[in-house]
């Protein structure tokens, strides 16, 4: 998994993972049109998402498998392969999809809650500032959830909570030594 603290970052990550990293940073700009226009949007929807997740998948997955000084404990190859999956599928079956598109995303956001409810737990053992951490964590598992109850009964609705989650995304509340910091991640 390609991860930033600072634009200059950027710069000491290896091709792959700058690609990932972009791509991953354009997934609120979707948001911001899921929340505008969430009718005009649902047609490209799935195309734009899986073109996304299709290029930050793969671009992660050859990051963690090329870069030597990852240690095993931070590859998250099994994620990077579900991103490349489920972004073929959604380039390759289009709005036939639509509905799913909501429920894959729900999941995406309750997994990723899942990571920031053990760093706020980490946070609170370790006796350093965890409230951002929680609220952050509560977030992303009030969205997921909400993504993933009844997909098909108002869609324009879904798309207004996608667009929130697209935003929220590729950043994440992280506590190291005391400090909290908002990292990117693709």
């Amino acid at each position: 998994m390609a991860r930033i603290d600072s634009v200059s970052e950027i710069k000491q990550q290896p091709t792959p993972g700058k690609a990932a990293i972009i791509a991953s940073l354009l997934f609120p700009f979707i948001g911001i049109a899921c929340i505008l226009a969430p009718e005009g949007i649902m047609n490209f929807l799935p195309y734009l998402l899986g073109g996304l997740m299709l290029v930050v998948g793969a671009a992660d997955l050859i990051t963690d498998l090329t870069d030597p000084n990852k240690k095993a404990s931070s590859i998250s190859q099994g994620s990077d392969v579900v991103m490349i999956v489920v972004g073929g599928m959604l380039l390759v079956k289009g709005t036939a999809l639509l509905t799913l598109v909501g429920v894959v995303w729900g999941f995406i956001g309750l997994s990723k809650a899942a990571g920031e409810i053990d760093e706020t737990f980490h946070a609170i053992r370790a006796r350093a500032p965890f409230a951002l951490l929680a609220l952050s964590s509560a977030i992303e598992v009030v969205l997921g959830t909400l993504l993933i109850a009844s997909p098909l009964e108002n869609i324009e609705h879904h798309v207004l909570l996608l667009g929130i989650e697209l935003i929220l995304h590729p950043f994440t509340i992280h506590s190291d030594n005391g400090r909290t910091h908002l990292s990117a991640e693709a």
